[in-house]
């Protein structure tokens, strides 16, 4: 299974920054909030690519990627908005198998100690 995908700031950061930002007038918060927009999609779409960059295999955090699918729906997704005096920012996939990538289990197939057991009955 691989790690989600953390992107993490300093909390000393984000308070200072939430303190300075709940000082400005609403009309001046949107205003920041609309030109950090840009900065928050180059931001995500430098660093979700690096996410999968990986050879595979069960013990990396990285994807291998065959087609791109699955990374450039991810890219797709990005969404920035103003929610009241918050940017919400969300990302995700609608492929198919993306849940797999993210919290693991079987693609369609039996596990394998249950693929195991029935070979030993067939013998």
């Amino acid at each position: 299974m691989s790690d989600p995908i953390k992107v993490e700031i300093d909390q000393a950061a984000i308070q200072q920054l939430q303190r300075r930002l709940s000082a400005l007038p609403p009309r001046i918060l949107a205003a920041v909030y609309k030109a950090l927009q840009p900065l928050v999609y180059q931001s995500l779409r430098s660093a979700i690519p690096k996410y999968f960059a990986g050879s595979g295999g069960p013990d990396s955090a990285l994807l291998a990627s065959r087609s791109g699918k699955l990374m450039n729906s991810v890219l797709q997704s990005i969404e920035a908005r103003m929610d009241g005096d918050k940017m919400v920012v969300s990302i995700g996939s609608d492929v198919a198998y993306a849940k797999i990538h993210e919290y693991g289990g079987f693609a369609g197939r039996k596990p394998i100690d249950q693929r195991i057991a029935k070979a030993k009955k067939v013998n």
